[in-house]
């Protein structure tokens, strides 16, 4: 789950491809969606696409999974009520 100015950029991308180098693994990719009392912020579909393309090209399998359930917020990132 990408967190936009978190784990986004292309340093992320190369230490994650590091960290994966010679494991036979699939990335799926998704962007967080902030839920009604969000901390975070979800990165743009351009940057997604960005940080996946890096990951390609360190031969990395990587899939950008789309996102589902936000508008009653049960996406990726918004599982869990309001606190109260």
């Amino acid at each position: 789950m990408l967190l936009k100015g978190i784990n986004d950029g292309r340093e992320h991308a190369e230490q994650l491809a590091r960290f994966l180098e010679g494991l036979p693994v699939r990335v799926n990719v998704i962007s967080y969606n902030p839920g009604s009392e969000a901390q975070f912020e979800s990165p743009g579909e351009d940057d997604c696409k960005l940080f996946c393309s890096r990951l390609a090209s360190e031969g990395i399998f990587v899939r950008m999974r789309s996102s589902r359930g936000q508008g009653v917020h049960a996406a990726c990132g918004q599982l869990g009520g309001p606190a109260r």
